[in-house]
């Protein structure tokens, strides 16, 4: 039995126990910069301080000492010291080219460690080699103007995460541990990078087509649950099912209390077993952690009680004295049970779709609201770059109740391949689209791939055929399961289309099998059975629809988890501009089609008209006519049926099926132009932006829109991030509203008063102060500043303090930003803060980052500097600030709001440290307990 195999059978007798936190442990050595750079590194032109992972190469024996102390205090697996190990985490300290051998190394260490604890107590140890989240987002725009722009894209980071993945194995990893997952496509990235690289190992750990030595968890970024790219849970364990990983969970985030929610719904979604490593607590002002062992403790102890868990440890702040008390707590624990296998077709945009198989299954319609060749005003719109009006009619096709979207950029005069990157992209910024599955739809596989690289969540690929052999077809399936799709194949092989029924079900048969034959789930597999046109005047086209429709059942009955789909426009194309006569056709056909067992559908929605509204004599003529019931049947329904659609089209009666179904909720109209305007800003609706602020500015100064509705609006957008009510995404399309709407007041600018010519906007210097290398949540603060009018000057990650100085003072800076992630981050704020007062400046300083806190900046960095220093506790209130603090107008009533806020949190932190005020010695001995023995 080799390792792994042994660690999937100790997963199911009991609770495996997984490490601590390596930083907070690190942190416990007091290392300096000479302790990270060791001999190897002693030149090097970067600095290494907080660079851990080079540890594993300079100071071997620190992370050594730490695995021991874990392993000690019982813990089953230990996680290597490979966080940032790959090149674009380390190209931020000079060290992109060591990535393999730190992982290498990394995984000896720890081997190492392992193998010692193991010999001396007779108890297997493990090693999960861990590839951390890398710094940069293929999900989220890098360019407030272009929703389609990218800091990283998949090629990138396969490369970096490849080389990780090979290290840590070489090393002698037992299982690849992917985790602190922000971003879905990153984590994809990885995933196929690490079954690659377990493909290609020398001596790889075991797995089979039901599992893989892979660990995935995932952190969420604030109260709505979700993962930063915008992900629910449930759509990042759809999202990752491909990998057939040995386990998902949830690590870092909110704490185990507030993470219980979260991990029961992985519980209730993954099919795999389920892990939970949180944090000791939140971090306190003094970005510490205060949660003791035993409250940690009792705070996961439901997990076990509920039986959500097989693994448990902890991350941020947890140390081994935790990781004992875990121990404790799991040593006679029952471990989550494997839940029965429910295979049914499931797919993700930032939300789960899910549908089970079955004749009531409801009929469900991928939109073609984004399919170039399927809509001539969308190929228009695209063959004008017009991407907002492309963006526009795919966000009526979801309105509009359609469950996925079909994605399209196939055109002779486009370079399809870019048109369709660009297309998926942009849509993956907009919520009101991307909550849906993409079915990702080209004739070209290049294009298709392209494409698939740029999605994050599951989509459907559409299609791939048998048109050029087994070999092809074979190779085109492994890689769309690679990149963790589902897939439509199209009955087409060799010689062409199936256009009998004999041929679908032989075309369809040969095609399932060869699938069987590479382990491709049925449930992921669709088949589209050709919709071809009838009615066309040529006998032999007649039996088209019947020989469709007669074929569903003996397809579907080679597997029961198989799906069936259609794209009914083909149906009526030889009546095109007929919109009555093609309605009823493809209502008749569905409703038919749906009857045998049919679950998806290409339709355009507002093409389709509910079954119930045609006469019951014309549906049955339609309905003899598509199941070619007389030899005249065809004829039969020209001749009656298109009188009585004419009287039906007088008459108004055809209404679309799926606004019938699904009634739109009509928007309330706000009470005045400026309310309006507030309103579009707070549902990130662009769609007549223009026209409302020139509503408003018949009663309002560009100036008092500016600091009256869309400050309102943006005020809105944060309290409702911060009450979980809007996510990530949707904060990143009302700041591309409130750009507009900026752009909007152009040439409207008067002297009374208001910010600086438009031609020269404020600059503002954003830094992730020296000794930290995350840049995800600064990046999106200056994209929502960006959209606020704001001229953003971005200095990147470990930025000195000596060169945040030089350029707000060369580029004279309206206000800087200073963003942290780890705890070291605070110090260094308070560094700058210093130099900024010592050198002279009264530029306002914006704090943010998961460090930072209101407390902190109040009591450590406000008393540091004169001028203005003001938390900002996320990317939605960073617009608000800034504008508040550079308006004549308005910095008066918010400085002073600011300085209560202050005295208040000073006054409460005063109060509570008296409250917890620790006694001197001699305090305590004159307070001891004085005895009467008499």
């Amino acid at each position: 039995m080799t390792r792994f195999e042994t660690l999937a059978a100790l997963a199911r007798e009991r609770i495996l126990l997984l490490d601590g936190a390596m930083g907070t442990m690190v942190q416990t050595f007091g290392l300096r910069e000479s302790d990270y750079r060791g001999t190897r590194f002693a030149g090097h032109h970067e600095k290494l301080f907080g660079c851990n992972d080079a540890l594993c190469l300079t100071k071997p024996d620190v992370i050594r000492s730490i695995h021991r102390q874990y392993l000690e205090a019982g813990a089953d697996i230990v996680e290597t010291c490979s966080f940032n190990a790959n090149a674009v985490a380390l190209a931020d300290y000079g060290l992109a080219e060591y990535a393999y051998e730190i992982s290498r190394a990394a995984a000896g260490i720890a081997c190492e460690c392992a193998g010692e604890c193991a010999a001396r107590t007779g108890k297997p140890r493990f090693v999960a080699g861990v590839l951390g989240p890398a710094t940069k987002s293929a999900s989220l725009p890098s360019n407030a103007g272009d929703p389609a722009s990218r800091a990283i894209y998949w090629d990138e980071l396969y490369a970096a995460y490849y080389d990780n993945a090979r290290g840590l194995l070489d090393g002698g990893a037992d299982v690849l541990l992917i985790e602190t997952i922000f971003d879905t496509l990153n984590a994809k990235a990885a995933i196929a990078a690490c079954m690659d690289a377990l493909e290609k190992s020398p001596q790889p750990p075991a797995a089979n087509e039901t599992v893989l030595p892979i660990m995935l968890s995932a952190t969420v970024s604030d109260k709505s649950g979700r993962l930063l790219c915008g992900q629910s849970v449930g759509a990042f364990c759809v999202s990752v099912a491909h990998a057939r990983p040995f386990s998902v969970g949830l690590n870092c985030s909110l704490g185990a209390a507030a993470l219980e929610p979260l991990v029961r719904n992985a519980a209730e979604t993954a099919g795999c077993l389920i892990s939970a490593h949180p944090n000791a607590g939140l971090p306190n002002e003094s970005g510490s952690y205060d949660q003791s062992p035993r409250e940690m403790a009792a705070q996961i102890k439901p997990y076990i009680d509920n039986g959500l868990v097989n693994i448990v440890g902890g991350c941020c702040g947890s140390t081994p004295a935790h990781i004992a008390a875990l121990s404790a707590l799991v040593r006679d624990a029952r471990p989550r049970p494997l839940p029965a296998r429910q295979p049914a077709l499931k797919l993700a945009g930032l939300e789960v779709w899910a549908q089970a198989n079955g004749p009531k299954t409801p009929l469900a319609i991928i939109g073609e609201g984004g399919n170039a060749p399927g809509s001539r005003k969308f190929l228009e719109a695209l063959k004008n770059g017009d991407i907002k009006e492309c963006l526009r009619r795919m966000r009526e096709n979801v309105k509009a109740g359609v469950e996925m979207l079909d994605i399209c950029a196939d055109d002779g005069l486009l370079d399809s391949k870019d048109e369709l990157r660009r297309l998926i992209l942009a849509a993956g910024t907009e919520p009101a689209i991307a909550r849906i599955p993409f079915v990702i739809d080209s004739s070209d596989w290049d294009t298709l791939e392209a494409g698939l690289k740029r999605v994050t969540g599951k989509p459907l690929v559409n299609s791939i055929t048998l048109k050029e052999g087994e070999s092809q077809f074979l190779q085109r399936a492994r890689l769309a399961r690679r990149y963790g799709a589902a897939i439509i194949v199209m009955l087409f092989d060799e010689q062409g289309q199936a256009d009998t029924f004999e041929r679908k079900i032989a075309i369809a048969r040969r095609s399932f099998q060869l699938l069987q034959s590479i382990h491709f789930p049925p449930e992921d597999t669709v088949f589209d059975l050709n919709v071809l046109a009838v009615a066309t005047g040529i006998p032999a086209h007649d039996r088209y629809a019947a020989d469709f429709i007669r074929a569903i059942r003996p397809i579907l009955d080679l597997h029961p988890c198989l799906n069936i789909s259609a794209g009914v426009s083909n149906l009526s194309y030889s009546f095109r501009g007929n919109t009555p006569l093609r309605r009823v056709m493809h209502a008749v056909f569905l409703k038919l089609c749906h009857a045998e067992g049919m679950n998806l559908a290409i339709a355009a929605p507002d093409a389709l008209t509910c079954y119930d509204n045609f006469p019951a004599g014309l549906r049955q003529t339609v309905e003899n006519a598509l199941l070619a019931r007389e030899e005249n049947a065809a004829e039969i329904f020209l001749s009656l049926g298109l009188k009585e659609l004419e009287e039906i089209k007088a008459g108004g009666k055809i209404t679309g099926v799926l606004s019938a179904a699904k009634p739109q909720r009509p928007r309330s109209k706000p009470e005045d132009a400026a309310a309006a305007l507030a309103a579009l800003l707070v549902e990130g609706d662009d769609d007549g932006i223009e026209d409302a602020v020139a509503e408003t500015l018949k009663t309002k100064s560009p100036l008092e829109i500016v600091e009256g509705p869309l400050m309102a609006g943006m005020r809105e957008v944060g309290e409702r991030f911060d009450r979980g009510e809007l996510f990530l995404p949707q904060v990143l399309r009302s700041a591309r509203v409130m750009q507009r709407a900026v752009a909007a007041l152009d040439g409207r600018w008067t002297a009374d008063g208001a910010p600086a010519a438009r031609s020269a906007p404020h600059k503002i210097v954003l830094a992730t102060v020296k000794g930290d290398v995350h840049d995800i949540g600064k990046n999106i603060t200056g994209i929502v500043l960006g959209c606020a009018g704001f001229e953003i000057i971005d200095l990147g990650v470990m930025t000195p303090c000596e060169k945040i100085i030089e350029t707000a003072r060369s580029e004279q800076a309206g206000l800087i930003g200073l963003s942290g992630l780890v705890t070291p981050s605070l110090a260094e704020m308070i560094t700058v803060a210093r130099a900024l007062e010592s050198g002279g400046f009264s530029t306002p300083l914006l704090i943010g980052g998961a460090a930072a806190s209101l407390v902190h900046t109040a009591l450590k960095i406000a008393p540091e500097y004169s001028a203005p220093v003001v938390y900002v506790r996320d990317a939605s209130r960073a617009g608000g600030v800034a504008r508040e603090l550079l308006s004549p107008n308005l910095r008066p009533a918010f400085l002073e709001r600011l300085h209560a806020e202050y005295a208040e949190v000073a006054e409460r932190h005063r109060q509570r440290e008296e409250r917890r005020r620790t006694l001197t010695l001699e305090e305590a001995r004159a307070n001891k307990v004085k005895l009467n023995w008499d």
